[in-house]
């Protein structure tokens, strides 16, 4: 059974101990969750960093010892027409000492850096799933998903076993812009298909429609500030560049102020970080550009 806490940057370890499973670098509100979450063993547990539901930084936790903790790890493996259909295929689960599933794992969350179509076996490696294994001290069993053996619980199980980096917006969010929508439609319904004048309606579909631009607003808003606090959790770069422009050129082009100020690039230990004219905050592991590069190399 996995523990679940908010947490507070103050609290915890500025960076997770390697290995640490690393979701893919995302702009905008997504650099909070490359920066942020995080899967790792702490020498006691599995932990996963994540986003909750409200944006919030959490942690839980999942013991490596005890009735529910897990003791062993199941690679299952698509067959050959799925994993040429859906990007992504297979996953990974965690089970206890009597076989029942404790959490679940889809390798192509934590890839880093791009290579969505990966097999499967690859994914696991190019992730840290398996370097994460070896941490741990969990042994790895390999099934495919017609076999008897395959894990299988219901869907809504699945979506709460599951070990997510976090959505990129918060789920408040995208929840009260589903509601909106049905409230307005509802009401834009029965408005067009009514002869009577309703204004009370005619009020709620506008204090709908009003509030979605609003909400976008809020949390673009709020992202930024999230964003800020996020960086500060990342060590200090020990390298950083920025822009440094030249005399105008001949057609009169000059840099901006904001140009000038705003974008520059820094290296840590643990992520190389850029910001540009458009985007504030740009994270990608170091990791994942060590693999990138002994790929492309």
């Amino acid at each position: 059974m996995s523990t679940t806490d908010a947490v507070r940057p103050h609290d915890r370890p500025r960076t997770a101990p390697e290995p640490a499973l690393r979701p893919a670098a995302e702009p905008g509100s997504g650099v909070e969750i490359s920066i942020w979450s995080r899967l790792f063993f702490d020498g006691k547990a599995l932990v996963l960093r994540s986003r909750g539901f409200f944006g919030e930084r959490r942690e839980r936790r999942y013991p490596l010892s005890g009735p529910r903790g897990i003791s062993r790890a199941v690679l299952v493996f698509p067959d050959a027409e799925t994993a040429a259909r859906e990007r992504g295929a297979g996953e990974v689960w965690f089970l206890d000492a009597s076989g029942r599933p404790v959490a679940r794992l889809l390798p192509y969350q934590w890839i880093p850096a791009g290579a969505p179509w990966l097999n499967f076996e690859e994914a696991v490696r190019r992730s840290g799933i398996a370097a994460l294994f070896k941490a741990c001290g969990i042994p790895v069993e390999r099934t495919t998903q017609d076999r008897a053996d395959a894990p299988r619980v219901p869907w809504w199980q699945e979506l709460t076993l599951l070990l997510s980096p976090g959505p990129a917006l918060p789920l408040w969010y995208q929840a009260l812009r589903i509601a909106l929508g049905g409230v307005w439609f509802l009401a834009f319904t029965v408005l067009f298909f009514s002869e009577a004048s309703l204004p009370s309606l005619m009020l709620l579909a506008a204090v709908t429609a009003f509030l979605a631009p609003v909400a976008r607003l809020t949390v673009r808003r709020v992202t930024a500030l999230r964003n800020r606090s996020a960086a500060r959790l990342d060590p200090a770069p020990l390298v950083e560049i920025s822009p440094c422009p030249g005399p105008p050129e001949e057609d009169g082009t000059v840099a901006t102020r904001r140009f000038v100020s705003r974008p520059s690039c820094g290296s840590s230990p643990a992520s190389c970080r850029w910001s540009t004219r458009t985007v504030p905050t740009y994270a990608v592991p170091s990791p994942a550009l060590r693999e990138s590069s002994r790929w492309s190399g």
